[in-house]
């Protein structure tokens, strides 16, 4: 698990997302490992449920639990490239043509200090307090944006 949780990923050929099956003692293990590109919080979850179902309903014996999906992801794709197509895909593009027109071809990334060749993905904490007015103004700024103060709400 441990050389798991470190092999890295090639965006260039994938797989992006991996399992193993680990045998224990009495037990087994899944293991999943994914690139944070393959998958939001949200999506997470769906997969957490899902694969629990799937795993409920194979070991109960009443084989898959899901529901077949009314649409496939193919059946989205293909709506929507039709939908994007003709005179809103001319004005989509001119308009990001016009937004983007000014940007910068290259990316400005800090220079403070030298990187090192290989990340070490150490932390650090730094400890923030904020007084009782500013909490409760966050709060409701939050919530008027239908936010959390940690994450947004999907």
């Amino acid at each position: 698990m441990a050389q798991e949780a470190t092999d890295n990923f090639d965006l260039q050929t994938g797989p992006l997302i991996r399992g193993r099956l680990i045998a224990l003692d009495s037990e087994h293990v899944l293991l999943l490992t994914m690139h944070h590109i393959v998958s939001d919080g949200w999506s997470m979850g769906v997969l957490v449920r899902e694969l629990s179902a799937s795993y409920t309903g194979y070991v109960e014996g009443g084989g898959d639990l899901l529901p077949t999906p009314a649409i496939q992801y193919a059946d989205y794709a293909s709506w929507q490239r039709r939908w994007l197509s003709g005179e809103l895909l001319q004005a989509q593009s001119a308009y990001w043509r016009r937004a983007l027109g000014d940007a910068s071809m290259v990316l400005d990334l800090p220079s403070d200090r030298p990187r090192p060749t290989e990340q070490s993905h150490a932390g650090g904490r730094l400890g923030v307090s904020f007084n009782a007015e500013l909490t409760a103004k966050l709060r409701t700024l939050s919530q008027r944006h239908g936010v959390t103060l940690f994450i947004g709400q999907c």
